[in-house]
């Protein structure tokens, strides 16, 4: 039994926005999409009730990730900080809701995005979703934005400070972009500190060279499909007999600590803070 946003939100909730949780959630989503375009109030309450959520550790993951959905498809710039907040957030299908509403919003999200990239103690976890954010731009036609994106990523694979998972989610994040020059760095990459191999790297790698054009964005893909994993309680993908539970994008693997630094030569001038 999930709680009811009378549970955790104080104040009177707009009846078009009381659809989202409870009732028909995708029929929901669709009027308020229509709806809160250039409607302040009803896209301030729903800024509200994500907040609330977060803040209260509400117990209602479909209806969270309708009201993150939303915001994402009407690419509200006030709800940029509420999203990143949602990155953290301990249910995954929110946090997944979030990475696909900051690819959505597109430009206006990828100056916070990465400052929250450059933070000292970010968790992994939420890197991961980061980097994972950034791959919107692929979704826009923003050749300068993309530019810094790429460059950033690859100064990412050329920092063993940030550890494994960091690296290895920025040599997905660059395949997936296809970012051909990121092949010979994830090469290099493999051949130093891998030996043995390293299967992200290796799928980096495969998908380089099967999809040298990259592959679609998450963005793209209809915000029904969203939903339908939100509801199903299984991440984007997944498997759907999975027993609903804790779960981690990509699994942590023992015995592989950070190698010394690589020679990388002299990384793009235009560069992100690294």
């Amino acid at each position: 039994m999930t709680d009811g946003p009378e549970e955790w939100y104080e104040g009177d909730i707009d009846p078009r926005v009381a659809e989202l949780f409870g009732g028909d959630p995708s029929r929901g989503v669709a009027e308020l999409t229509a709806l809160a375009q250039g409607d302040d109030e009803l896209e301030a309450q729903l800024i509200e009730l994500l907040q609330a959520s977060l803040d209260t550790g509400a117990d209602d993951t479909l209806g969270t990730a309708a009201v993150t959905i939303v915001l994402g498809e009407i690419r509200s710039r006030e709800a940029i900080g509420a999203l990143l907040r949602a990155l953290g957030s301990p249910d995954e299908m929110v946090a997944a809701a979030a990475v696909r509403g900051l690819q959505r919003i597109g430009e206006p999200a990828l100056e916070p995005l990465v400052e929250l990239l450059d933070g000292d103690e970010l968790d992994d976890d939420v890197a991961e979703l980061v980097v994972a954010a950034l791959e919107g731009v692929r979704a826009q036609d923003l050749p300068d934005a993309r530019a810094q994106v790429e460059a950033r990523l690859l100064g990412e694979l050329y920092a063993p400070r940030l550890g494994r998972r960091r690296r290895e989610r920025a040599a997905l994040a660059l395949a997936r972009l296809g970012v051909a020059r990121a092949g010979a760095a994830v090469e290099h990459l493999l051949a130093a500190e891998f030996p043995s191999g390293n299967a992200f790297l290796e799928e980096a790698l495969e998908i380089l060279g099967e999809h040298p054009e990259g592959l679609p964005s998450p963005a793209e893909v209809p915000w029904q499909e969203e939903l339908f994993w939100a509801d199903a309680g299984v991440l984007p993908g997944g498997d759907l007999m999975r027993p609903k539970g804790p779960r981690t994008i990509l699994p942590r693997r023992p015995g592989l600590e950070d190698a010394p630094d690589l020679d990388p030569g002299t990384l793009p001038p235009d560069a992100l803070r690294n």
